[in-house]
């Protein structure tokens, strides 16, 4: 008898332990995404901190902005991507499916 209530007992224990395992694997994954979301948007923030200038912003004296230019391709990118999206309500919506 009490060898039967102990082999119940490691069975429950292992299935609480796996199911913790599984909790924690899928927690450290999704703060994993957080974090490079936000990375993403905090060198969006940078690049119109930087490049605010051009679209009326106050941001970074000029001279600077130009030295951090070519530094700043991808966020250049993001920001010229946006700006082609930006006249249509669905526009950006529709650019995420790659129809055209």
């Amino acid at each position: 008898m009490y060898l039967l209530y102990m082999k119940i007992f490691s069975r429950l224990k292992s299935i609480i332990a796996n199911s913790y395992r599984r909790i924690d694997k899928i927690h450290r994954a999704k703060a994993i995404e957080d974090l490079e979301w936000e990375v993403q948007e905090l060198k969006h923030i940078f690049a119109l901190t930087t490049m605010g200038a051009f679209i009326g912003l106050p941001a970074t004296p000029l001279p600077i902005t130009f030295l951090l230019l070519p530094d700043m391709h991808e966020e250049m990118a993001v920001m010229l991507s946006k700006l082609n999206v930006a006249y249509g309500p669905f526009s950006e919506q529709f650019s995420k499916l790659d129809v055209l």
